[in-house]
């Protein structure tokens, strides 16, 4: 199954890129280190009233950067019974809309666990639930860049 969300972000592109070359601590929402020394950080939705948070082990790999554009390919699993929910990769590209905006998007990619059970529940409910929670982590990924890239601003 395949997801995609994007984010404006009001700040140059340099100023962003710079944010997101820093440590994935500096600018993932809620990135820690467990004991185990994992990268863990929350997927989370709103419903209603209430708020539906799953905790997930993150892989980030390095930046690549070109001339027009950055990637980071990232993927996460779930952090506790991993065996229930889908492992996810995607990938990160920050361009610059124009002047003094940036664009996030994220593509990213799933297998629903459990066979074709599995699936069918992905058709009836979990994708929308996969989607919310990506949009929400783009949302929150592109607040932290922008908040990071403030005082890379020049003038």
């Amino acid at each position: 199954m395949d997801l995609r969300a994007e984010q404006i972000i009001n700040q140059p592109y340099a100023s962003v890129q710079k944010a997101l070359l820093a440590a994935p601590g500096k600018w993932l929402p809620n990135l820690a280190g467990d004991a185990d020394k994992r990268l863990i950080t929350e997927l989370a939705i709103q419903i209603g009233r209430a708020q539906v948070a799953r905790a997930v082990e993150v892989e980030v790999a390095p930046p690549t950067i070109y001339p027009d554009r950055s990637e980071i390919f990232i993927s996460w699993k779930a952090a506790g019974m991993p065996s229930l929910f889908p492992d996810l990769r995607g990938r990160f590209e920050l361009v610059a809309v124009d002047a003094g905006r940036s664009r996030l998007s994220f593509e990213a990619s799933y297998e629903p666990p459990g066979g074709l059970a599995g699936q069918l529940g992905d058709q009836a409910l979990m994708h929308r639930v996969a989607e919310a929670s990506v949009r929400e982590f783009v949302l929150r990924t592109a607040e932290a860049l922008g908040r990071r890239a403030k005082p890379f601003k020049q003038g």
